[in-house]
């Protein structure tokens, strides 16, 4: 994504803008879904490849689009297989690869753009996984607690035995 953005801020003339940023959109989706091919059973996940390849090819009917939702929902994943990506999901695709006229595309593409943008950021919030970084500090937390815990348990053993001699010594004296 950084690369095509700074494609397009150079302002290249070369390039047909509208193909660059609908094909780059199509590329982050995917790749987007790539990421996650193991929450995906591998007959599903190669149904899901075979759309984008035919995808990039043709034009794609709303028929299509439908079966890629309801691949999309088999999946593992909490995030994805979950009613509010749909919201998300389904009019990034009707956006990405259903055809629309010249003068709405511009409009299309600025809304799947932020329907990307909208995805990514909800499968990084995700509720099911911990972020590392809390993971490992919940971790070093426990581990921290437990540390303090058998300091404490030293010490009370320390005092048992010293006053175990003490009263030991206090027998012998008498």
């Amino acid at each position: 994504m950084r690369a095509a953005s700074r494609y397009l801020w150079q302002g290249s003339l070369e390039v047909d803008t509208k193909h660059f940023l609908l094909s780059t959109a199509r590329s982050l989706f995917q790749k987007m879904i790539f990421a996650h091919r193991k929450s995906f059973e591998d007959e599903k996940f190669d149904e899901i490849k075979d759309f984008f390849e035919v995808a990039a090819k043709k034009t794609i009917s709303q028929d299509k689009i439908e079966t890629m939702l309801s691949l999309l929902a088999s999946s593992n994943h909490k995030m994805i297989s979950s009613d509010e990506m749909t919201h998300f999901v389904e009019p990034l695709l009707q956006g990405l690869y259903l055809p629309c006229t010249l003068e709405a595309f511009t409009n299309r593409i600025g809304s799947v753009w932020l329907l990307i943008g909208a995805f990514r950021y909800q499968l990084l919030i995700c509720c099911t996984d911990l972020d590392p970084t809390a993971k490992y500090y919940l971790k070093y937390s426990r581990v921290v607690e437990k540390i303090s815990s058998l300091h404490l348990e030293a010490q009370v053993r320390d005092m048992i035995r010293i006053g175990y001699l003490n009263e030991k010594q206090e027998n012998i004296v008498e």
